[in-house]
C-alpha cells in the first residue's frame, strides 16, 4: 500500500479507501456464497499483543468443497461472532451446509450446533494429532524436571531427542531410531515418555483406518491403554478426546474432511494483511483477499505470495495445470517449484486428484510429486538460501585457477578456502598488510585509517575497521584469528567482553606525602594538553604483584617511556628509575608528573629536586584523571599478560623495544600521527 501510494503521490488512506470501494461489492456479492456445502472455521491471531493490549483474534470462514476460498473474516474469536455471521445468511443457504470442520474450540462447536443443527461437525485431524504430541512434550518436560531438576538442557538425553519424539515412526531412519531408543533408555526410567510416544503414534494411526467402525474400536483400545498407564497428561488428553468423540469419528463419515485449507487461508490472511498497515481492522481483510485469483504479472522467480497460494491450492487437491492457470504461470513453473522445494516433513500432503478424498490413502494421492508435502515458509527459506552466490571476501585469498569442474559450495563452506566458495589461492595484498599490522598489535581502526592515508588512490587496498573485526571474529569473513595468537588478535586477550569492575569500596589510608600535592592544585595548562612536558605515570605489575615496571606517558604527544625495576618496587627504586628516564629528554619537556596515590612515590620530593619536575597525585579510585596512562597500560598488556609475566626477567632494552613499537603506532587523537613524530616536533620546537 505504501509503495502504491508513493507511486501515485497520494496518502495511504486514499489508496486504502480506493481498495475498499473496489472490493466492497465483491464482499457483499451474494453469488460468491453459492455452491457452498462444506465450511471450515478457524481463528487467527490478527494483531500481536502489545504492552497495553492483548492479542486481537479474527475468525476465518472458508468454503472447503471444491477449491478452497475465503468467504469472510469476522472480528473476534467467540461463538457469538460466528453464530451471528451464520444466522445472518439466508435460510436456504444454511440448509445447504452439510459439513463444518473446526478446531477443538468449544465456542465454535456451540455456535455451529445452534446455527447449523443439521450439519455434521468434524474435528480437524491435524489438531488431534498435535494434542497428542503436545501431551508427549509436557510429559517429557515433567520427567526431566523430576529426575534432573530442570526441564531440559542440551546434554540431557530426553532433551536431545525432543524433535525425534515428534516425528512419525515411518519417517525414522535406522540411525534416528537407534538414537531415540538410546535417549529413552538413558532418561526415561519409568517409561512414561515411551508410553506417551506410543499413545501419540496411535492417534496418528487412528486416521489410517478405512472406516468408522474400525476407527472407533481402535479409539476404545487407546482409551483403555491410557487408563491403565495413569499418566496425568494422557488422562487429561483422553477426557478432551472423549468429549469430542462424535466430532472426531465424524471424520470417517465425511470422507476425511480436513480443516487444513482453512489454516492455509488464515496464513494468506496474515500475509495479505501486511500489504496494508498493521493496524487495519479485520473487516478490511476480505476486501484484500477475496477475488485475489485475478491476473498477476509473472516475474522471473516465484514470489513468497505465490508460494502461499500454491500451498493453499496444493492442500485443496488442485493439479499442476490448475495451479498454474490460477497463478498465471506455466504448469512447468509450478512443477519445478514443487520438485525443488517439496518436503516430507513440512506441510500437508496433496489431497488427491479425486476431490473430497481423505489424506489417508497413498494410492489416492497418486505418485510422482503428488506424494510429497509442500510448505510455503519452508519453500521460501530454501529458495532464499539457494539464491545466495559465492562472494570473495575482502580479506580472503585470491581464487585459484580451476582445473576441473566441481560442485558449487555456498559461501564459507569451502574446505580449502577460508571465507569464500572459491578454492584457496595466494593471500591478497590487503590481507598480508592487515596481518602484518595486527602482528604489530595495531588496532583495526588504526589499520583502516593508516591505509586510507597511505593508499588514498587505491581502493582495493582500503578496508573499514568493521571488516577487520568481522575477519577476526567470524570465520566465514576471513578467519584472521587462525593466523594470529589470541593475545595478538585481541588486545585484552579475551574471547568475550567483560563488564567493567566497580570502584573499590574501601577507602585508602592516609597518605601524608600526597598532602598539598593533590591534582586540584596542578597548573591549569596541564588540563587542556596545549603545553607539552606534562606526564602521567604508574606501575604495571607482573604475576602475583612480585615484579613491576615504570610507565610514563606524555599527555600532549602520548609518547611512552618504560623503566625497569630490578628486584623491588619500593620508593627509592622507583624514584631512581624515574630520574634515569627524565634525563633522556630536555628539561623543558619534563614539567609535571601526575601519579597514583601509591606508596612508591613517598619520596617524590627527592625526584622533584633532581629533575625539577613537580609531582601531583590523583584522587583515590579515579583512574580517569590519568586516562592517557591507564589506556597505555592496557596496550602494554598485549605484550605483558598479567597472569604470566615476570618483569624481573625482562631487560631495559626489551622494554625500550616495546616502547618504540607503541610510539610508532598512529593515533586517532593525533590525527593519525605517531607519538614519535609528535614528540620529535615538540623537541624541535623546544630546542
Amino acid at each position: 500500500m505504501a509503495a502504491v501510494a508513493a507511486e501515485f503521490g497520494v496518502g495511504w488512506a486514499t489508496v486504502m479507501a480506493a481498495v475498499r470501494e473496489y472490493g466492497r461489492p465483491l464482499v457483499e456479492d451474494p453469488d460468491r456464497l453459492d455452491g457452498v456445502h462444506t465450511l471450515g472455521v478457524d481463528e487467527t491471531a490478527f494483531l500481536a499483543a502489545t504492552p497495553t493490549a492483548g492479542t486481537v483474534f479474527a475468525t476465518g470462514i472458508v468454503a472447503l468443497n471444491g477449491r478452497a476460498r475465503l468467504l469472510d473474516v469476522v472480528e473476534g474469536r467467540s461463538g457469538k461472532a460466528l453464530c451471528d455471521w451464520v444466522s445472518g445468511r439466508e435460510p436456504a443457504w444454511r440448509d445447504r451446509i452439510r459439513v463444518a470442520a473446526l478446531d477443538p474450540y468449544r465456542g465454535y462447536a456451540t455456535a455451529l450446533r445452534t446455527s447449523l443443527p443439521h450439519a455434521v461437525r468434524v474435528l480437524d485431524a491435524f489438531h488431534v494429532v498435535r494434542l497428542g504430541l503436545d501431551a508427549l512434550d509436557q510429559i517429557r518436560r515433567r520427567v526431566q524436571q523430576d529426575t534432573l531438576g530442570h526441564r531440559g538442557h542440551t546434554a540431557d538425553p530426553l532433551f536431545g531427542i525432543r524433535r525425534l519424539l515428534r516425528r512419525g515412526y515411518e519417517h525414522h531412519s535406522d540411525r534416528s531410531w537407534a538414537r531415540m531408543l538410546a535417549g529413552l533408555a538413558a532418561g526415561d526410567e519409568d517409561e512414561q515418555v515411551g508410553r506417551a510416544w506410543i499413545a501419540a503414534q496411535e492417534l496418528r494411526l487412528l486416521y489410517r483406518e478405512p472406516d468408522r467402525d474400525r476407527a472407533e474400536r481402535r479409539l476404545l483400545r487407546w482409551f483403555t491403554a491410557v487408563a491403565e498407564h495413569e499418566i496425568p497428561e494422557l488422562i487429561r488428553l483422553a477426557r478432551t478426546l472423549d468429549a469430542w468423540r462424535p466430532e472426531l469419528l465424524a471424520y470417517f463419515d465425511t470422507g476425511g474432511v480436513s480443516n487444513g485449507p482453512t489454516e492455509a487461508v488464515n496464513g494468506l490472511i496474515k500475509k495479505v494483511k501486511r500489504v496494508g498497515r498493521w493496524s487495519q481492522p479485520a473487516v478490511a481483510t476480505p476486501v484484500l483477499v477475496i477475488g485475489w485469483e485475478g491476473d498477476c504479472v509473472p516475474g522471473p522467480r516465484v514470489t513468497s505470495q505465490e508460494r502461499v497460494r500454491i500451498e493453499a491450492m496444493w492442500i485443496s487437491g488442485l493439479t499442476f495445470p490448475e495451479i498454474g492457470a490460477t497463478l498465471g504461470r506455466d504448469r512447468s513453473t509450478v512443477w519445478r517449484e514443487v520438485r525443488r522445494n517439496h518436503s516430507h516433513t513440512h506441510g500437508f500432503k496433496h489431497a488427491g486428484r479425486v476431490k473430497g478424498q481423505a489424506l489417508r490413502s497413498a494410492a489416492v494421492r497418486g505418485s510422482g510429486l503428488y506424494r510429497w508435502g509442500y510448505d510455503a515458509a519452508a519453500a521460501q527459506q530454501r529458495a532464499s538460501s539457494r539464491a545466495c552466490r559465492p562472494r570473495q571476501v575482502k580479506l580472503g585469498y585470491r581464487p585459484a585457477a580451476r582445473t576441473t569442474v566441481r560442485q558449487y559450495r555456498p559461501r564459507g563452506t569451502s574446505p580449502t578456502g577460508w571465507g569464500s566458495g572459491f578454492p584457496r589461492g595466494l593471500p591478497i595484498d590487503l590481507r598480508s598488510i592487515v596481518l602484518g599490522k595486527l602482528r604489530r598489535r595495531w588496532s583495526p581502526q588504526q589499520i583502516s585509517s593508516w591505509l586510507a592515508h597511505h593508499f588514498a588512490g587505491y581502493p582495493e587496498l582500503q578496508v573499514s575497521h568493521e571488516t577487520i573485526y568481522q575477519a577476526l571474529y567470524v570465520q566465514s569473513r576471513g578467519n584472521l584469528r587462525r593466523e594470529l595468537s589470541n593475545q595478538v588478535a585481541l588486545r585484552q586477550g579475551r574471547r568475550t567482553r567483560r563488564s567493567r569492575a566497580g570502584a573499590a569500596g574501601a577507602v585508602r589510608s592516609r597518605r601524608p606525602w600526597a598532602e598539598g600535592f593533590n591534582i586540584s592544585t596542578r597548573p591549569a595548562e596541564v588540563t587542556d594538553r596545549a603545553v607539552p612536558g606534562h606526564w602521567e605515570g604508574d606501575l604495571v605489575l607482573g604475576t602475583g604483584g612480585s615484579s613491576a615496571i615504570v610507565t610514563l606517558v606524555e599527555r600532549t604527544s602520548r609518547y611512552l617511556m618504560l623503566g625497569h625495576l630490578p628486584d623491588t618496587r619500593d620508593s627509592a627504586t622507583v624514584i631512581s628509575s624515574l630520574s634515569t628516564l627524565a634525563q633522556r629528554l630536555p628539561g623543558q619537556l619534563f614539567r609535571t608528573l601526575t601519579w597514583d596515590c601509591g606508596t612508591e612515590m613517598a619520596q617524590h620530593r627527592s625526584f622533584t629536586v633532581a629533575s625539577d619536575c613537580q609531582v601531583f597525585f590523583a584522587d583515590p579510585h579515579s583512574p580517569w584523571q590519568r586516562g592517557s596512562n591507564e589506556n597505555t597500560n592496557g596496550l602494554l598488556r598485549q605484550y605483558f599478560p598479567k597472569n604470566r609475566t615476570d618483569f624481573r626477567a625482562i631487560s631495559q632494552a626489551q622494554l625500550d623495544d616495546v616502547a618504540t613499537e607503541l610510539n610508532q603506532r598512529p593515533r586517532q587523537t593525533l590525527s593519525w600521527q605517531t607519538p614519535h613524530d609528535a614528540l620529535s616536533a615538540l623537541v624541535a620546537t623546544a630546542g
